[in-house]
This record gives structure tokens, C-alpha cells and sequence, in this order.
């Protein structure tokens, strides 16, 4: 005795068989009483497939690979997209750059534009002030011209009185 060669087999019932079926294994070891013998076996039992269930296997088995095309086209897209997200990000983060730069020469413009305002407003207060030292002064020198005329008259009249009371003085000498 030595090893006895592998065996192997399948059976295949019938597609159309409805009723259960019973497979019997028989192992005969009737030509060896005195020496035992180990025999190991397997048995798998597969559902019997149907001709639609193949034609959809085929079927699944080529849209598989249209659908991984799919896939691997998809995935280049998202890849372009994101290369483009990026892109656009730094064009966003640059724009934005410039956005914060030009917020903050129109602070330093509005910061000129308040101070010369405020500037223009010291003048026009300055000019206001002069304009009423002026009138000011204009009517006190309009006043000191009418003193001024009156004490002109006064003087002529003082003169020409001077001069009625020298002629009068004379004229009694």
C-alpha cells in the first residue's frame, strides 16, 4: 500500500429539474479489512445558474469596464477641476491682495481728504473772522470820517470866525 492517486468528478443536474436531488457518496474500503484507510473529500454544491442570469452576468461583466472608463475618466476630471480650484484660489488670494492694498490707499486718501477739509474749514473760519475784523474796521473808519468832516467844518468855521474877528480887530485899530 502506498498513496492512492487524487479523484475527482462533477456532476451536473439537469437545468430544468425542479425536485430536490440526493447525491450519494459511497466509499468502499471492502479489499482492505485489516488496514484502515483515511479518505478526505470535498463537496461543493453549486446553485444551478440560469441562462438569464448568465446573458446578465455578461452584460454586468461589460458595463463594468465602461463604468471603470467612466471612473478613470471621472477621476482625471476631478483632478483638472482641482488644478483649477487651486488656480482660481490663487487668483482669488491675488485679487484679494490688491482688493486689501486699494482699501487701504482709499483709507490714506480718505484721511487726506478729511484733514484738508478740516483744513478748508480753519481758512473759511479764518477768512469769516477777517471778513468781520473788516467790516468792523470799515464802519469805525466810516465813523472817524464823519468825526473827521465835522471837525474839518468846525475848523473852517473856526478859521472864517478867526478871520471876521482879525478884520474886525483891525478895523477898530
Amino acid at each position: 500500500g502506498g498513496k492512492a492517486a487524487d479523484a475527482s468528478g462533477s456532476f451536473t443536474l439537469d437545468q430544468d429539474a425542479t425536485s430536490p436531488t440526493t447525491l450519494l457518496l459511497v466509499f468502499d474500503n471492502a479489499y482492505s479489512w485489516y488496514t484502515p484507510k483515511f479518505v478526505s473529500y470535498t463537496v461543493t454544491v453549486t446553485p444551478p445558474i440560469s441562462t438569464d442570469r448568465l446573458e446578465r452576468a455578461e452584460r454586468a461583466k461589460a458595463a463594468l469596464s465602461k463604468v471603470l472608463v467612466s471612473a478613470v475618466a471621472a477621476q482625471e476630471v476631478v483632478a483638472t477641476s482641482d488644478k483649477t480650484a487651486q488656480r482660481t484660489a490663487q487668483v482669488v488670494e491675488q485679487q484679494q491682495s490688491k482688493v486689501d492694498t486699494w482699501q487701504e490707499q482709499v483709507k490714506v486718501c480718505q484721511t487726506a481728504e478729511q484733514e484738508q477739509l478740516q483744513a478748508s474749514q480753519t481758512v473759511q473760519q479764518q477768512c469769516h473772522d477777517l471778513e468781520e475784523r473788516i467790516a468792523s474796521q470799515k464802519a469805525r473808519l466810516a465813523t472817524e470820517r464823519e468825526q473827521l468832516a465835522k471837525l474839518e467844518q468846525a475848523i473852517r468855521e473856526l478859521q472864517m470866525e478867526h478871520r471876521v474877528r482879525t478884520e474886525e480887530t483891525a478895523a477898530l485899530q
